[in-house]
């Protein structure tokens, strides 16, 4: 859906209309199909305060003034457009288009743009006629160039892992686990009703090759070794679902519990015990891989036990995923799990060298408890638009030449990238040189939610011991674009110089526009355990652009006090090369300003009892530096204590 015109009428009205882009479907994409058979219902993200200032609403030149409401009962509001029942011929040629009165005339105050992140943005959602699909965009995205994969989407609470078959008699048994997880990295939708961040559980749908629906004959579902009460159904196009009788919350089971899965194919129509009868992957299509969908109902807001069940206001909850056909474990498999990775990749500069372009990218360790948590990183696997996916790169690691080389998976192109088994816990940097003035948003192109484009990338390597050896291969997505679908400002060769001579490709920070304000560093000190650092952040800002991460630098020897096992990261923090971070509360709308979230971690050690050491400012400077981390940018600064030292002795 993309705006079309816009005009300021005679009498004082806004006029704004928009066309609807045919992009076509991926391949057994159940809920696009859906779509284009008919569209039942339009949705826009409006100000509240607008809600009496529709004048009009026209479909295909037809008025729909009776079937256009506003809700506004909501978090935000909403202008809903019903009763379009438009086949894929009819969105095709027709417009929609909303007249608004004073004081609402202008677009990004009717559409709230400054709260999705912009000026000119607005979001949407489209409803099949059943009101059980309703893909939402920001902005909107142009159709993804062909030779990229499938949108990716930050990790839903519900996922999906492959346990191994059991050849039986008479059918192969695929065994799965959808697991509950933490959800740090989830993002709701803003407008919506209650929450898929919090999202029940009903059941599980995957595809299956159209002349193979039969071929699954039965299916089960356990938890905690209880076999659970779940059907089976063969009815919809694309494939089987299990829908269970009773629902999961995400509060009714703990993080990391999962409910055993399993799926029963008759060996007279299929033999593969090592992949279920499914069409290739829309995201993943050069693997053994195959799709899934979960299913499951937005919950109240504060109450994950009260689904909202309402389908022509309230959208269900359908996140998709990509399950790789290789168990955890087994001889041979490759441990795909970001958290399982101790390394994390980041973008950190963009430079020009005469008529080239010049792409740094930051490595830096974590400590995880994983299979992979001592990993050696052999390769790298950065995957770009096709016409950089060339001879002609060049990179470096840690400022030493190495090799790299084109390939492509399927449609998708990538840059391998020789690691030599780098296994350091210092921070380190890989630079990527490609031809010509390049933008991070021309040379990385993956689609991700909202429009934007991210930075795929995946660290092959191994974690080997005496006697053996577990493959590794996390992966992650770099930000190469905002929200929005703009691109990431480029870092200027000046700040390049800068970062070079130890600067920071950060602004520097304050609470107007960091939208966090931090007060002194509380310090208090128990024997048993060690020094606690406390840091009080205030919200001051609640825009879609805030940073979403907090992070603060330490010095060497309280990383290496950390590593000894002398020390403990409060909040759902986690160590990262240089630094702690921890993941900032969403913001939710205005209310969110002056709330306070308070993090902090405790160190026991020689020194560790003074800021000055803790931190990396240096001598007698009882100060940290801290940075605040978002998808549009990051902010650093300073921020010392008031805690009064006195020799030995402590006081406030």
């Amino acid at each position: 859906m993309l705006k079309a015109s816009e005009e300021n009428l005679p009498n004082g009205n806004y006029k704004v209309c928009f066309n609807f882009n045919d992009v076509g479907c991926a391949t057994n994409n159940a809920c696009c199909a859906s779509l284009l058979q008919s569209v039942g219902k339009i949705e826009i993200q409006a100000d509240k305060a607008c809600k009496a200032t529709i004048a009009g609403s026209t479909f295909g030149n037809v008025s729909k003034s009776g079937s256009t409401f506003f809700d506004d009962e909501f978090a935000v509001g909403k202008v809903r457009v019903t009763a379009l029942n438009a086949n894929r011929q009819m969105m095709d040629k027709s417009q929609l288009c909303l007249t608004i009165k004073p004081p609402c005339n202008s677009f990004d105050v009717f559409f709230q743009s400054g709260k999705v992140g912009g000026p000119g943005l607005y979001q949407y959602a489209l409803f099949n006629s059943k009101a059980d699909c309703c893909p939402t965009c920001v902005f909107a995205p142009s159709p993804p160039p062909p030779d990229v994969p499938a949108i990716r989407r930050p990790p839903p609470r519900w996922s999906v892992v492959f346990q191994g078959s059991e050849d039986r008699p008479q059918n192969i048994w695929y065994n799965f686990r959808i697991y509950l997880n933490a959800g740090a990295n989830c993002r709701p939708v803003p407008y919506r009703n209650g929450t898929c961040c919090e999202a029940s559980l009903e059941g599980i749908s995957l595809p299956v090759m159209p002349d193979m629906k039969a071929a699954v004959v039965d299916a089960t579902a356990k938890f905690g070794g209880d076999l659970l009460t779940a059907t089976l159904f063969h009815s919809y196009e694309y494939g089987v679902r299990l829908q269970f009788k009773n629902p999961f919350y995400t509060d009714s089971i703990s993080v990391g519990s999962y409910i055993a899965v399993s799926f029963a194919v008759a060996k007279a129509s299929w033999t593969d015990a090592s992949l279920f009868p499914c069409p290739a992957s829309k995201w993943d299509p050069s693997g053994p891989t195959c799709d899934y969908w979960l299913h499951g109902y937005q919950t109240a807001p504060g109450n994950p036990q009260e689904p909202l069940i309402d389908p022509e206001v309230i959208p269900a909850c359908c996140p998709e995923g990509v399950v790789h056909m290789c168990p955890p474990g087994t001889p041979g498999s490759c441990l795909a799990a970001p958290d399982a990775s101790p390394y994390t990749l980041t973008f950190a500069g963009r430079a020009r060298n005469g008529a080239d372009t010049v792409f740094s990218f930051s490595l830096a360790h974590r400590n995880v408890r994983s299979a992979c948590s001592a990993m050696a990183i052999d390769n790298m696997l950065l995957y770009v638009a096709k016409p950089f996916a060339t001879a002609a790169v060049t990179a470096t690691l840690g400022g030493v030449s190495t090799k790299v080389v084109a390939g492509a998976e399927g449609p998708t192109s990538y840059l391998n990238i020789s690691m030599s088994s780098y296994a350091s816990v210092a921070p380190g940097t890989v630079t990527v040189t490609v031809k010509g003035d390049v933008a991070l948003s021309d040379l990385c192109v993956t689609p991700a939610a909202g429009g934007s484009r991210v930075c795929n990338y995946v660290l092959k390597g191994a974690q080997r011991t005496s006697g053996n050896t577990q493959a590794c291969c996390p992966g992650g997505d770099i930000p190469a674009t905002l929200p929005s679908g703009r691109r990431l400002l480029a870092v200027t060769e000046e700040t390049q110089a800068a970062v070079a001579a130890g600067g920071s490709i950060c602004a520097k920070a304050d609470p107007s526009s960091a939208c966090f304000a931090l007060a002194s560093v509380e310090i208090s000190e128990t024997f048993e355990e060690g020094t606690t650092y406390a840091f009080k952040l205030t919200r001051t800002g609640a825009l879609a652009s805030c940073p979403t991460e907090f992070q603060v630098q330490l010095s060497s020897s309280a990383m290496a006090t950390f590593k000894e096992g002398h020390g403990h990261i409060w909040n759902g923090g986690l160590p990262a090369g240089d630094h702690f971070s921890w993941v900032l509360p969403e913001a939710s709308g205005d209310g969110s300003l002056g709330t306070t979230t308070i993090l902090s971690f405790t160190l026991k050690g020689r020194g560790m009892d003074r800021l000055s050491r803790v931190c990396t400012l240096g001598r007698n400077q009882d100060a940290c530096v801290f940075r605040l981390v978002g998808s549009s940018g990051c902010y650093t600064g300073t921020v010392a204590t008031d805690f009064q030292y006195a020799g030995n002795a402590h006081h406030h």
